[in-house]
């Protein structure tokens, strides 16, 4: 099986299975693939290149929205502080409208967590403007004054706080499930995969954890 990820600390024990042989010594041959961005393995999954993947489950919703049959195998995690927005120092309401809010993910995974931002400004997403960038356009583009807020992930969101005038507003973590994680597939590629091997592969996934955990 093709199990496909971006590169993300978070998903990082999809690479320790593969390289200690986890899922072969369970029976079943795993071949993880990294794909560059989110929008590149959703193109990945949509095609079929890939049988699963690991990624944010709000963002498969958004696959839905755009006619992409797909199933969620499982939740593995939450975003726990790995996703930040960061606001100009002296942000107030009248800036915060101004510019458009910049975000990595133009998805429900990423646009939910900013819903939760907003409730705090008495603001709902109808009241601003998104625009998608890299994670390093963004910290760029925060840096260079085109954005007052934005949503980002380390390292490129302390270089958009450290050399931006930016703080840290708001994470994940400070929103229990937020943004949940877990495996997930195109519905017939999913279909396609025995249940006892669906097993096996979280079985590779959970014995993985564990040997991270091992100081």
């Amino acid at each position: 099986y093709r199990f496909g990820m971006v590169p993300w600390i978070a998903y990082s024990p999809l690479h320790v299975a593969e390289d200690l042989g986890l899922w072969r010594k369970l029976g079943v041959d795993v071949k993880v693939v990294s794909f560059p961005t989110n929008p590149a393995l959703y193109r990945g999954i949509a095609s079929g290149d890939v049988d699963l993947c690991m990624d944010m489950i709000g963002s498969m919703v958004g696959m839905v929205l755009d006619g992409v049959d797909v199933k969620v195998l499982g939740e593995t995690d939450w975003s726990h502080g790995g996703d930040k927005i960061i606001v100009k120092r002296d942000l107030t309401l009248a800036r915060l409208k101004a510019r458009p809010i910049g975000v990595y993910l133009a998805k429900p995974s990423v646009t939910f967590f900013l819903s939760r931002f907003l409730k705090d400004w008495n603001l709902s997403l109808s009241d601003v403007r998104t625009q998608e960038l890299t994670m390093q356009e963004l910290a760029d583009a925060f840096i260079d004054g085109r954005f007052n807020v934005i949503i980002n992930c380390d390292p490129e969101a302390l270089r958009a706080e450290h050399d931006g005038e930016g703080r840290q507003s708001t994470t994940s973590a400070d929103f229990d499930g937020i943004i949940p994680e877990g495996f997930v597939g195109r519905a017939d590629r999913v279909a396609a995969i025995p249940f006892a091997d669906q097993v096996k592969i979280f079985r590779g996934w959970i014995q993985a954890v564990r040997w991270l955990h091992d100081q």
